[in-house]
C-alpha cells in the first residue's frame, strides 16, 4: 500500500525553476544573436574591401595596358571612384602609377581609401611623362 502515494505524487517544474531556466536560456540566445550581427557587419566591410582589391587591380590593368583611366568602377552592385597618380621616377624609363580606390566620388582630403595599389610602367609603351610631377620619395 505504500506505492499509491508515489503514484499520486507528480514530479515537474516549480514556476521558480521555469522562469530561472527561461532567463538563462534568453540570456544566451541574445548574447549569439550580438555576435551573429558583428560577425554580419565584419563580413559585409571584408567584402567591400576585397571587391575594392579587385577594383585597383582592374584600373591597374586598363593604365597599364590600355592606357586611360576610368571614371567608375561597378562591381557587387556598388559603386567604387578610382584616383590615379602618374609621376615620373629617378629612372628615366619607368613611370609610377599609384590607384586609390574610394567609395565617394569626391573624397575629402582626410578621407582613407578602401584600397591602394602601386605599380610601374615602362616609359617607352606607355608614353612620355613629362607633363607628370616627379615622384617624391
Amino acid at each position: 500500500m505504500k506505492k499509491a502515494p508515489l503514484l499520486l505524487r507528480q514530479q515537474g517544474f516549480t514556476l521558480v525553476e521555469l522562469l530561472a531556466s527561461l532567463t538563462i536560456l534568453s540570456i544566451v540566445i541574445i548574447s549569439f544573436l550580438s555576435f551573429f550581427s558583428q560577425y554580419i557587419l565584419f563580413s559585409v566591410r571584408a567584402e567591400d574591401e576585397l571587391t575594392a582589391v579587385n577594383a585597383a587591380e582592374e584600373v591597374m590593368y586598363e593604365v597599364k595596358n590600355e592606357q586611360n583611366q576610368p571614371g567608375e568602377i561597378q562591381l557587387n552592385n556598388k559603386t567604387y571612384y578610382p584616383d590615379v597618380h602618374l609621376c615620373r621616377s629617378d629612372m628615366e624609363e619607368l613611370g609610377r602609377v599609384h590607384v586609390e580606390i574610394f567609395r565617394e566620388q569626391n573624397p575629402s582630403s582626410s578621407a582613407e581609401p578602401l584600397s591602394e595599389l602601386y605599380s610601374y610602367v615602362d616609359t617607352d609603351e606607355y608614353g612620355s611623362l613629362e607633363g607628370a610631377p616627379s615622384c617624391q620619395s
